[in-house]
Formats: structure tokens, sequence, C-alpha cells
């Protein structure tokens, strides 16, 4: 009994262990997971060597005795300190500082008003002003926008510890907070650090939607295929009087329709999701107020309206249709690439075990793009080649209003779009695309060919 039973176990795990679907799925999972991790570490160092004291340029402009003491501490704790006295609401940078990415002005007048503020002669403390300069579209740029209110927590701090000592008070005796004024200049664009962390945050997250259009394109594309021929249907097909770039024509057609049904009614769902969370009113007992706010008139709907009129203000009408351009364009290169996958597969467990790969580069190249942003040079428009760089660097161009770039990545991004339907009509117009090839087909072809004759 036993021993019928461990061979009926041990004929069913190699009856799985022989499908390469599975095996797949098996290599992939704990790569995909490695690579996910060795990208969020790679982020969390770029954000912390962007974190460090010296990285980040402190203007003082006031002359008083806190601002100078304030500069010293400071000092010694690693920022760059520059001593320049300047008119109040000057945002100038000091000459050798244009390209800082952070400068915190303390300004002129800080130290007096500091003073009034703690006589209680002044109703809030004085404020920092931040100048914050982001040249990409990413996570860890919206890391740096908050970098001017770490700086202000540690002004703050220094303030207390010095006016507690001067007064001879405890420092828990004193509360002192200094806020902060913050100005993003992103490329062309200058908007406050609330504004700017919605929108580059939207579109760092629109890029990994980017890629997931061009992964379900390619895996629609690639079974489409694949379940034809596994249903003996392609041969009746493939001898009918049509020409057979056409089949390949209507199939990339056919994939790109279904994703973007499938893209629609999830951006839908995930919209209405968001803005009921969004406008969902409090409990009338937790305000002490009535709660008869009419549909779609609450601060959810108002947000998400705001933010999609900055998103568009920043790409304008030009950079938003060069976008919508790229994507169409990387999902038909993606479609294409999944017929040409789809066409040397025998079957779909066979052309299921290719798409594992797909995703894999989709979820690292989407990660990598969302987390560290793809800089912006006219040689790196080419990138848009690869398919999956290209809506990440047509964003970064239309933002910064490089219409070069644009063009750069719009005509990699069309070159392969060509060359792949020119091997995907070689390879309808040849026998493969009846049989399929197989590894060990293409193994077994290579030995006959390097076999003496």
């Amino acid at each position: 009994m036993r021993t019928g039973l461990w061979l009926l176990v041990r004929k069913e795990l190699l009856g799985l262990l022989r499908n390469p679907q599975l095996i797949g799925s098996i290599v992939m999972i704990p790569l995909l997971f490695i690579f996910m991790g060795g990208i969020t570490q790679m982020g969390v160092q770029k954000a912390a060597e962007e974190a460090k004291p010296q990285n980040i340029v402190v203007v003082v402009e006031d002359r008083g005795w806190l601002a100078e003491r304030i500069a010293g501490a400071l000092r010694a704790i690693g920022y760059h300190v520059v001593e320049a006295p300047g008119e109040k609401g000057n945002s100038s940078t000091p000459s050798g500082w244009e390209g800082a990415p952070v400068i915190v002005y303390v300004p002129k007048g800080f130290t007096s008003h500091l003073e009034l503020f703690l006589e209680n002669k002044t109703l809030k403390p004085p404020s920092l002003r931040a100048v914050i300069r982001i040249d990409t579209v990413s996570f860890i740029a919206t890391g740096r926008i908050h970098l001017a209110d770490a700086v202000a927590e540690t002004i703050s701090r220094l303030a207390r510890e010095a006016l507690a000592e001067k007064n001879g008070l405890p420092q828990g005796l004193l509360s002192l907070e200094v806020g902060v004024e913050g100005e993003v200049l992103l490329h062309r664009h200058r908007m406050s650090v609330a504004e700017a962390a919605g929108v580059i945050g939207s579109l760092a997250s629109s890029f990994f939607i980017a890629l997931f259009v061009i992964a379900l394109a390619a895996q629609y594309a690639v079974l489409s295929m694949a379940q034809e021929k596994e249903d003996k249907s392609f041969e009746t097909l493939l001898s009918q009087p049509i020409p057979r770039s056409s089949i390949g024509f209507a199939k990339t057609i056919g994939a790109l329709v279904v994703t973007a049904i499938q893209v629609a009614l999830f951006a839908a769902s995930w919209y209405y999701y968001m803005a009921v969370i969004a406008s969902t009113p409090p409990p009338p007992e937790a305000t002490g107020t009535a709660t008869g706010q009419a549909p779609g008139t609450g601060p959810g709907e108002t947000a998400t309206l705001g933010l999609y009129q900055s998103v568009m203000s920043l790409l304008g009408v030009e950079g938003a249709a060069a976008l919508l351009l790229e994507l169409l364009l990387a999902a038909i290169a993606a479609a294409l690439l999944g017929l040409i996958v789809g066409s040397l597969s025998r079957d779909t467990r066979s052309a299921g075990t290719a798409i594992g790969p797909l995703w894999l580069i989709v979820v690292g190249v989407g990660m990598t793009a969302q987390m560290v942003g793809v800089p912006l040079s006219p040689e790196t428009g080419l990138l848009g080649a690869t398919i999956v760089l290209g809506p990440p660097l047509a964003v970064q161009a239309a933002v910064a209003g490089d219409t070069a770039s644009i063009a750069t990545t719009l005509a990699s991004t069309g070159a392969t779009v060509a060359l792949l339907a020119y091997v995907l009509s070689r390879i309808l117009n040849s026998e493969a695309i009846v049989v399929g090839i197989g590894l060990k087909a293409r193994l077994r072809l290579g030995k006959k060919r390097s076999a003496p004759a």
C-alpha cells in the first residue's frame, strides 16, 4: 500500500517537473524577489546619499547672534553653510551653488523674529525658505522634497538649545518649531512642495502602469498565437487565400484592443475606489455638523481634479500627445514581440514559459524607473528602442520640454516596431510558423548541422 502510494506520488512529481511552465515559475519567482530587493536597496542607498548634510546648502542671510550660532552648529554637523546677506524674499543662489539640489535660506531678521515670538509678540515663528531642484521624475525625487523639512527640524532643535541656554530654561519648556516654505524646480517648472509631491508621485506611478500595458499586450499576443496552433486551427487559417501579413496585423490589433479594454476597466474601477475612499465624509458625531454633501463634490473629487490639471499643465498638450503616441508604439512593439514568441512556440505551455522572463523584465524596469528615474540626455532617447523604457523617457522629455529627446524616443521605438514587423512577416511566411521551434528540436538541429558529412 505504502509502496503503491509512493510510486503514485513519484509519478505525479515527475509529471509536474516535466512542465516547463512550472519550472519557469519556480525559478522566476525567487529571481523576481531578489531583483526587487536589489532595486529597493539601490533606491534606499541613493536616498541616504542625497540626505547627507554635505549635499544640502544652508544660506544664512541673517546676522543675529542666534543665526550665527546655528550656522556654526550646522557646519559642525557637516552642512555646507554660506553666510550671504540678502533681502527677505530674494531667492537668488550664491555664486558657486547654482546647481545644489537643496538650498535652505535662513532669512534676514530670523533672530529678532524668533525672539519676538518667544515674547508672545508675534503669532508664529519665522519660516525658512527652500529651493529644491529635481532633475528626474521618481520616488527618490519625492524624497528630496522632504529634505528641507529635515533641515528645518534640525534648525528648530538648535534654536531651542541656544535659547534655553541663554535664558537659563530647560529645553522642554520651549515649544518651538521653525517651518519652511519650499519651492520645487522641476526642469522649467516651479511648484509648491505639496503640488510637486503629488504630481511627481503620480507620474512615477504611471511608469508602472505603462509597462503593465506593454506586458499585457505581449502576453495576449503570445497566447493568441499559441492557442490557435494548439487547437490545430492555424493550418486552416494559413490555407485561406489571404496574405499572411494580414493575419499578423489582425492579431496585433486584437491584442491591443483586449489590452485597452482591460486597462480601461482597471483604471475606471481603481478611480472609483479611490474617489469613494477620499470623498466619504466622516460621521456627524465626529465633526459635530451634518454631512449633507452632494455626491461628486467631496474633497476627494476636488483633489483628484486638481492633481489631473497639475499633471496636464506639467506635460502640456504636445507632451501628453507624444506620451500617448509613445505608449501606442510600445504596445504595438510588445504585441509584435509576443506574436513572434507565440509563432515559435508549439503550444500554450511552451508559450507560457516564455512569458515569465517578459514579466520579470517589465517588473524590474518598472520598479527601477519608479524608484530612481530615467536621466534625460540626447543619448538616452535611443533607449526607446528597448520598448519598456520608452514611456518613462517620454514623460521625462515632456516635462523638460525637450522636443529633441521626444523625437529621438519616438523614432527609436518606431524603428523597433518596424524591425519586429519585418521579423514577424518572415516567420509567417516560413514553415516554422506551422510546427514551432522547441528547445530540444533546436538542439537536435544544431547537432545535425555540426555533424561531419
